[in-house]
């Protein structure tokens, strides 16, 4: 059984030819069967050449996309040939980018780590003072808030050199998202009831990091874009809460008859908003529902224990209580919702199972 490795390149330089020759060179002395998929996502004329001379290079591959679809669609089309065209050669895939960032000799020794253990290996950077500081910010950032979410820490969550198992692709392909935010949905489909073996690899940039395509601020909003859906719908949700809850205040209505009339009024709201806008989840409706009532049952007990120790032992007002109360429960209901209620099968943008 052997490995493909797969390079999505959209307008690589001349670079990429070596460092594939380099790669095939090292693997071949490794012993180890490792073959080349190029997904040519799209260059323009002026690349012909560099991917005419890697069709030519033995146990290459290349696949020409006509127009520009982003870095995971070129993935998945990747993913899709080692499912199509290698049904029984391939047992595992790594990924790599194109632009020289990652090393001949680290690509084979995540190819051979992940042949040899089968399991999913991370080629992780170190972040030091010698990476570009657009890079070392938002690596912070998305591991910061990956291990928020998932209660994992990756030193690296935006490395594109990754060992996976041909058992994962049918799944991982079906992630919907085409550009860069496909890699952190991948990675969070991934670490779904696994380990992830993370190896040190060596930390390349050119100055000013030139061949990158990565826009810091448009594609860190779309990677960061479901967290901001959901704060987005949070905060309107529970604007309308609080219009609720003041509303019935106004009527000297209980705290046990206020909190219910509220959170129903928000429930029903969040519910739609969060399904259909903010996690785009396509599992059974039933189940979804079902685990969410559960989730508000257990905040609205434990909010109408803090609000009522608030208002009445230490005379704070309804409103503000509900605020701070709903506020505490913001990352913890993100995080359930997220792995668990509109969580379809190996990710929150996948088909789900339940369908």
């Amino acid at each position: 059984m052997g490995v493909l490795l797969i390079i999505p390149a959209f307008e690589p330089s001349a670079v990429l030819i070596d460092v594939v020759t380099e790669t095939l060179d090292i693997a071949k002395a490794q012993a180890l069967e490792l073959t080349t998929l190029i997904v040519n996502d799209g260059s323009s004329t002026a690349c012909a050449e560099i991917f005419e001379t890697l069709e030519k290079i033995d146990s290459v591959t290349v696949q020409t996309l006509q127009d520009n679809q982003g870095k995971g669609a070129a993935l998945k089309a990747g993913f899709r040939y080692a499912l199509e065209q290698n049904p029984v050669d391939v047992s595992c895939i790594v990924t790599a980018d194109a632009d020289g960032q990652h090393l001949p000799q680290d690509i084979v020794a995540v190819a051979a780590r992940a042949h040899d253990t089968h399991g999913t290996i991370l080629g992780v950077r170190k972040f030091d003072a010698s990476v570009p500081l657009r890079s070392r910010f938002g690596n912070l950032l998305t591991r910061q808030l990956f291990r928020l979410i998932h209660g994992v820490d990756v030193a690296d969550t935006q490395t594109g050199l990754r060992a996976i198992q041909r058992d994962d692709l049918p799944t991982i392909t079906e992630i919907s998202y085409n550009r860069y935010e496909y890699e952190i949905e991948m990675l969070t489909a991934l670490v779904q009831g696994r380990e992830l073996e993370q190896v040190p690899i060596s930390t390349v940039y050119e100055p000013g990091n030139p061949t990158s395509h990565f826009n810091p601020i448009v594609d860190s909003a779309r990677i960061y874009w479901v967290l901001l859906r959901y704060i987005l719908t949070v905060l309107f949700v529970s604007f309308c809460e609080i219009l609720v809850v003041a509303a019935l205040t106004a009527l000297d209505a209980s705290i046990l008859v206020t909190l219910l009339v509220a959170r129903a009024v928000s429930v029903i709201l969040f519910f739609g908003i969060a399904r259909s806008m903010v996690f785009k989840s396509s599992g059974n409706a039933v189940r979804q529902v079902t685990y969410f009532l559960l989730l508000v049952m257990v905040n609205l007990v434990f909010l109408f224990a803090f609000v009522w120790f608030a208002e009445t032992r230490l005379d704070v007002p309804r409103i503000v209580a509900t605020i701070i109360g709903n506020t505490f429960f913001f990352s913890i209901n993100f995080v359930v919702q997220r792995n668990f209620i509109f969580f379809d099968r190996i990710g929150s943008q996948t088909k789900g199972s339940d369908q």
